[in-house]
């Protein structure tokens, strides 16, 4: 899989993690959550939980997660053009 592309099927979508490092967590985050498009952006409710602060949204851009929230968010909520701003800087040379 190129380093900045979703891979997506019925099942499920594979994304990179830039946090990673070796030895500590996933290079790739994988979900079955259905994928939401929020403008040029795509959100995956990936964690799922019965209790709301146990919930994870991660917003991915040209294959990449470049935003996480967790907690009892809706999608009302969530604005990730505005938390994103300096994760999208550093990733992909972005500017607000």
């Amino acid at each position: 899989m190129a380093t900045n592309q979703t891979a997506t099927s019925e099942e499920n979508s594979a994304y990179r993690n830039p946090w990673y490092k070796p030895g500590h967590g996933e290079e790739f985050y994988r979900t079955s959550a259905k994928p939401v498009q929020i403008g040029k952006y795509t959100r995956y409710h990936r964690i799922q939980s019965r209790n709301p602060s146990a919930n994870c949204y991660d917003f991915v851009l040209k294959g990449v997660c470049f935003a996480q929230r967790c907690g009892p968010a809706t999608e009302a909520q969530i604005d990730a053009c505005e938390y994103a701003r300096d994760n999208l800087r550093k990733i992909f040379g972005v500017r607000s």
